[in-house]
């Protein structure tokens, strides 16, 4: 069985597949450990172990206006995600738990690896659990910031302004966090 945690203020939801393919759920509860998504990504509600960007800035996942969960960066107790163009922001929010096993790809090429971090939770477009966006960082002015890949972009909050990077080819200058 298969199940997918959806993270909210008031707790966690659950969606599980069964092998006949149903579909249940579960009201909201409570839970201070681990929030686990079938990719490698596992978001959690305490700073106990997180995953940061080269520069220091922890990735951080928040609801957005249309009711996904994308990620972003934490940046003095607040979530800032890009979000059409625009910077949202919160301070409820999840930080990616590290496990020990990630690491960078260099995204030279504009192209996430297979094994390319899925950052938001149950889909980046509201009703298509398909769609993603994945794990970034870019190299902005010597420092590394995260984001997530969208539209053939790493998007992301610098300087309380949206910014959508590209590699144009160039080496070390995007990055895709991947896990086994």
């Amino acid at each position: 069985m298969l199940c997918v945690a959806t993270l909210s203020v008031v707790g966690l939801s659950f969606a599980c597949s069964g092998s006949a393919g149903s579909v249940t759920e579960e009201g909201p509860t409570q839970s201070e450990g681990p929030i686990y998504y079938p990719s490698p990504a596992s978001w959690q509600t305490s700073l106990a172990s997180y995953i940061a960007s080269n520069s220091a800035s922890p990735f951080c996942n928040m609801r957005l206006p249309d009711g996904t969960y994308q990620p972003g960066k934490l940046w003095s107790g607040t979530c800032r995600v890009e979000y059409g163009y625009t910077i949202q922001r919160s301070t409820s929010y999840a930080l990616l738990y590290n496990d020990g096993r990630y690491s960078w790809f260099d995204g030279q090429y504009n192209q996430p690896p297979a094994n390319a971090v899925i950052g938001d939770i149950g889909g980046a477009i509201p009703g298509q659990p398909n769609t993603h966006v994945y794990l970034c960082e870019a190299l902005i002015n010597g420092y590394w910031y995260p984001g997530k890949w969208w539209a053939g972009a790493c998007a992301l909050e610098y300087g309380d302004r949206a910014v959508r990077v590209t590699s144009n080819g160039y080496y070390g200058v995007l990055k895709f966090l991947t896990h086994p």
